[in-house]
């Protein structure tokens, strides 16, 4: 129905424009022809953008994947400072 419209729409044009008979049929069948590449191409340009989105949502489910199922990065245990030595040697030079 929506091509029905399309072509109506086209011929009253090209009658405006003072296309008849086998012209007229012509400058239809050309405005129907880009029409339907255009709509292919929106069509293949949807499908690619489909397609990379796709691909990007697998992309960050493995990544998710991959940091849950990591095992956890070993704790390195820092040495603590002898506070004490260090208190004791503080308080000599403040001459306590």
């Amino acid at each position: 129905m929506a091509e029905y419209q399309l072509l109506k729409e086209y011929a009253d044009l090209g009658q405006t424009l003072g296309y008849s008979g086998e012209g007229l049929q012509k400058f239809v069948s050309e405005l129907l022809q880009q029409e339907r590449q255009r709509r292919t191409e929106e069509r293949n340009e949807e499908k690619e953008n489909l397609q990379l989105q796709l691909e990007i949502e697998k992309t960050i489910l493995a990544a998710t994947q991959a940091a849950s199922t990591a095992p956890p990065s070993p704790q390195v245990a820092v040495p603590k400072p002898k506070l004490p030595g260090w208190k004791r040697r503080i308080d000599s030079l403040l001459g306590g």
